[in-house]
């Protein structure tokens, strides 16, 4: 396992070269059809939420920014997603790769805590016994327009994810299904169920961890521009938790 050491800065280089591959693509056209139909294609987006959660648990209780970061060459894809809040009690940033072919996609995701207000961290700290680091491995079902329910498989392979007595590796597996429904141009609700087989990182046994919904609706503001709100309802029947967080996409 001594090769994940270098992920993150090997993922890091070849963001890099793909990006300059299409700054080189997308500057041999000057024309505008050309160019919209390009790849790769950059995209940026940042939210801003009340709190957050994961798979049914409680992240970070504060208010707190989250910038995206894709970079999509045709099918596959490089990413970045943080989160950050405004008092500094929280911080992440997780790097990603995925691969989508027609309705589905494998994703290979490295989960990072840097500690705030910490002049040196370890990002590049893979050592199984002290690393910060999860690695996630995911396929998911993205439905079809006779089947729109996506379906998600989820196994952390290796980091922060360690039986208690052994201290290897517990393998936590993670299943979830959801519903997108349309409720008319500018309202949807989002239904999901989640849930662990065995005795993992998200509950001491096999368990529902994650029900939920958010409504999304855009709102105007000055009059002129739309303001994608969203407002998720979260219940962890295993551990009796409940969670109401509310949601911007300002990009």
């Amino acid at each position: 396992m001594g090769n994940l050491k270098i992920w993150g800065t090997t993922l890091l280089l070849v963001t890099l070269s793909v990006f300059s591959i299409a700054q080189t693509e997308s500057g041999s056209t000057d024309s505008l059809q050309s160019t919209v139909t390009q790849t790769p294609l950059l995209s940026l987006s940042g939210d801003i939420k009340s709190r957050h959660t994961w798979r049914g648990g409680l992240t970070c209780s504060a208010m707190n920014l989250q910038p995206t970061l894709n970079l999509r060459v045709k099918n596959f894809t490089l990413g970045a997603w943080g989160c950050y809040t405004v008092d500094n009690s929280y911080a992440e940033i997780d790097l990603y790769a995925t691969y989508k072919l027609g309705n589905f996609s494998a994703s290979l995701l490295d989960y990072y805590n840097p500690i705030e207000g910490v002049k040196k961290n370890d990002v590049f700290d893979y050592n199984q016994d002290s690393t910060r680091h999860l690695i996630d491995v995911n396929v998911k079902f993205h439905g079809t327009t006779d089947f729109p329910v996506y379906l998600l498989a989820s196994t952390l392979i290796y980091g922060a994810d360690k039986k208690p007595d052994s201290n290897s590796n517990r393998y936590s597996t993670y299943f979830e299904a959801g519903y997108t429904c349309h409720l008319r141009a500018n309202q949807q609700v989002d239904i999901f169920l989640g849930g662990t087989p065995h005795k993992s990182y998200y509950a001491t046994e096999a368990a529902i961890v994650n029900i939920g919904m958010t409504a999304r609706q855009n709102i105007q503001v000055f009059g002129q521009y739309n303001l994608p709100l969203y407002i998720s309802m979260i219940v962890n029947p295993k551990y009796e938790n409940i969670y109401f967080i509310l949601g911007i996409t300002i990009l």
